[in-house]
């Protein structure tokens, strides 16, 4: 389970290997309910069949970020044109609230 430790404090960006480049995206949030495996469209104008999307998922309790017992993941992300379907697994036996937050490069 899940043991709170001190916080760790953002550390500035390591310079880019020669032939990188920094990505500059948008981040959006998408909430929702659920449990189980299951897909999880979301409409986002940003969102492109070319783009690279990133994501993350977090319980909610009260509409706030809480630590559950519930295992979350995101499992796959399919972007599309005008979206992005996460493919979401809950291990849980309800529905629980859960928000997605991801961010979304090459718009």
């Amino acid at each position: 389970m899940y043991a709170p430790s001190e916080p760790v404090e953002d550390e500035e960006p390591a310079a880019l290997e020669e032939g990188l480049e920094r990505l500059t995206g948008v981040t959006r949030v998408a909430s929702g309910q659920g449990h189980g495996q299951f897909w999880f469209p979301v409409v986002s104008p940003v969102v492109n069949r070319n783009s690279v999307v990133l994501a993350s998922i977090t319980q909610l309790v009260s509409g706030a970020p809480e630590t559950g017992f519930a295992r979350m993941q995101v499992s796959n992300i399919v972007p599309r044109d005008g979206g992005v379907v996460f493919w979401l697994n809950i291990d849980w036996p309800t529905d629980l609230a859960f928000r997605i937050g991801f961010r979304v490069e090459g718009t």
